[in-house]
C-alpha cells in the first residue's frame, strides 16, 4: 500500500515559512545599551522578545553573567518575563546597564542640555558626596541645583540610600532663579 503526501515539498515548505512568518511576526529595533563608564553598543532585537533576550546579548556584548545584570529604562528597572512592546520600549531607546561594581553604584544625570550623563559613586556616599562628584565633573554649574523626583535636593550627610537614590536612580540638574526658587 502506498502512503499519499498530503502536501507536496514546495507547498509543505511555503506553509512552514508563512506559520514561522506569522509565530515571529515582529518589527526589529535598535536599542542602544549604555554602561557605567558611558560606553556604548547597540542592540537588535524583535520588539515581541522578553527582558530575558535583551539580557542575552547584553551578557554575550558585556561578559557580565545574566544574573547579575540590571537593566533600567526611563529610570526603571526591566524585570524579567515582560516583552519590550509591554514596557513601552520602541526603536531608538537607550537602555541603562548598572550594577554590580563592588561598592559603588552608578546613577544618571540628565544636565542643563538634557543629555545624561552616568557617575559613580560609593554606595554608602551621602548627598554631600554626590554634590562634590558632581562639581568636580563640572556636571553642577554655579546657579543650578539638583532635583531627584521633582524635589530639589540639599547639600546634607544624609545617605543616598535614605534618600531613595540607589543604582540606576536618575537625578536632573535645574537652573536656579533668584530667591532659591525653581
Amino acid at each position: 500500500m502506498n502512503k499519499v503526501s498530503v502536501f507536496s515539498m514546495p507547498v509543505y515548505y511555503k506553509v512552514t515559512k508563512l506559520f514561522d512568518r506569522m509565530q515571529n511576526h515582529t518589527n526589529i529595533i535598535t536599542l542602544k545599551v549604555v554602561d557605567s563608564s558611558g560606553q556604548g553598543w547597540n542592540v537588535q532585537l524583535g520588539s515581541n522578545a522578553y527582558v530575558e533576550k535583551l539580557k542575552w546579548k547584553v551578557e554575550q556584548k558585556s561578559g557580565k553573567p545574566q544574573n547579575e545584570i540590571k537593566l533600567h529604562f526611563n529610570g526603571t528597572e526591566l524585570i524579567d518575563g515582560k516583552t519590550l512592546r509591554e514596557l513601552g520600549i520602541s526603536d531608538g531607546a537607550e537602555i541603562k546597564l548598572v550594577g554590580a561594581d563592588g561598592g559603588l553604584i552608578s546613577v544618571f544625570v540628565v544636565g542643563l542640555d538634557n543629555k545624561s550623563t552616568s557617575v559613580q559613586i560609593k554606595k554608602d556616599a551621602t548627598v554631600e558626596d554626590l554634590f562634590q562628584a558632581l562639581t568636580a565633573q563640572r556636571i553642577l554649574q554655579p546657579n543650578t541645583v539638583l532635583a531627584f523626583k521633582g524635589k530639589t535636593l540639599a547639600r546634607s550627610t544624609t545617605p543616598l540610600r535614605d534618600m531613595g537614590i540607589i543604582d540606576g536612580a536618575t537625578l536632573q540638574v535645574l537652573a536656579a532663579f533668584e530667591g532659591g526658587n525653581i
